[in-house]
């Protein structure tokens, strides 16, 4: 409950916490530890499966001055190709000040060493077409597969630069479309 409602782990030792739970009561040490043995425990589920070699798909963005990556391994399991997640976190290492492709190749490292691999055993990379994460491709020496729905998006707007005019008549029509198939499907 604390995770699917965004609550901070201090909740578990209030009382209005024991109106939605069925066990005894939790402090939030114990909270926290048991969180920690869990992703422990994930960790060595998604090291046991994960292969040798491997690809990266990975982003990273800013909110409010934090910046965050979001990192997915892609690989062949049982026959099928399985993309997961390996990390979503803020960047909070000390020793990244900056988001040059070194520093991302540093982070994705240290995301490795958790599941008992190395950017070595990187195999390509997947991402945005920003110079940045080219540069993280060459810095690995693996080949990078940009995004074509980012290449589209700066293509379309290259294209629609200075065009504000027609943008906000188009952003107006697609609400009212929106707002269409909406009743219309309550309708059905």
């Amino acid at each position: 409950m604390v995770l699917s409602c965004n609550l901070p782990f201090s909740f578990c030792e209030t009382s209005a916490a024991s109106n939605y739970v069925k066990i005894g009561s939790l402090s939030t040490d114990s909270l926290v530890k048991y969180k920690r043995l869990l992703v422990r425990e994930v960790e060595t589920v998604i090291a046991g499966i994960l292969h040798k070699s491997f690809g990266i798909i990975f982003d990273g963005w800013t909110f409010r001055s934090e910046h965050y990556v979001a990192v997915f391994a892609s690989f062949r399991h049982d026959g099928k190709m399985q993309t997961i997640v390996i990390a979503i976190a803020p960047i909070i290492d000390d020793e990244i000040s900056d988001h040059t492709a070194s520093s991302n190749v540093k982070i994705l490292d240290v995301i490795l060493s958790y599941y008992g691999r190395s950017k070595a055993s990187i195999a390509y990379i997947v991402g945005d077409n920003c110079s940045v994460n080219g540069a993280v491709a060459d810095q690995l020496q693996v080949p990078m597969v940009g995004c074509a729905s980012h290449r589209l998006n700066l293509a379309v707007n290259l294209l629609l630069a200075g065009d504000d005019k027609l943008l906000d008549k188009i952003q107006k029509l697609m609400y009212k479309v929106k707002n269409l198939l909406l009743v219309s499907a309550k309708l059905r």
